[in-house]
């Protein structure tokens, strides 16, 4: 694949809108992980962020459950450990 066949593909409707949708879920995720560390919470406060934000990128890409636990929930899950211990 070319540059410019990349380029039109990024710069297409449907590119922008992935783009859009992967930048909205980024952003919904450094907000979780700042305030599960910085925010007074439980640690079933946190959980339960981790899982809207689960269904947020659920709705943003349709199916997408396994693909957000491995980008995204082990983090947020590791930062669930680091702020609140180990766990049950």
């Amino acid at each position: 694949m070319t540059r410019a066949e990349v380029i039109a593909i990024l710069t297409s409707p449907a590119g922008v809108d992935e783009t859009l949708r992967v930048h909205r879920i980024a952003r919904a995720v450094a907000a979780t992980e700042r305030a599960i560390r910085e925010e007074p919470m439980t640690r079933t406060d946190a959980e339960s962020l981790v899982d809207h934000v689960a269904a947020i990128a659920e709705k943003l890409f349709e199916g997408s459950a396994e693909s957000f636990h491995i980008i995204y929930g082990r983090g947020l899950q590791r930062v669930i450990r680091e702020v609140f211990g180990e766990g049950d």
